[in-house]
């Protein structure tokens, strides 16, 4: 009776082993799949990021070669009201011209960014 009592007690030993290990693989792939989820996001993420920067270096090249689209006065206008922020009036009292010149200069320089935005594409 001793022995098989101590048989049983072996069998439930192990048939504890047995579920503590199917446990331990059970999170274990819950784990790497979680994990695998997680790459992946980071992965997509990376890739968001590189398009990012595929468009800001293009916008910035746009940016860069469009003041060679301008004429003097352009470029004089598109430098002070754009790169440095200036305003119309503060552009207009700059370079000696009337505030309503500087805004349709301004207009022009919108228009000739768009038709240049659209060669680009």
């Amino acid at each position: 009776m001793m022995l098989k009592n101590s048989i049983d007690t072996g069998k439930i030993i192990i048939d504890s082993f047995r579920l503590e290990l199917a446990e331990y693989y059970q999170n274990r792939m819950q784990n790497k799949a979680k994990i695998k989820e997680i790459n992946n996001k980071i992965e997509k993420k990376k890739q968001i990021i590189n398009k990012q920067e595929e468009l800001l270096n293009e916008i910035e090249n746009k940016i860069k070669t469009f003041p060679n689209q301008l004429n003097r006065t352009e470029n004089l206008v598109f430098q002070y009201s754009i790169i440095e922020n200036f305003s119309s009036a503060e552009v207009a009292d700059k370079l000696n011209y009337s505030h309503e010149y500087i805004r349709k200069v301004l207009s022009g320089i919108k228009n000739k960014w768009l038709n240049y935005d659209r060669i680009f594409k």
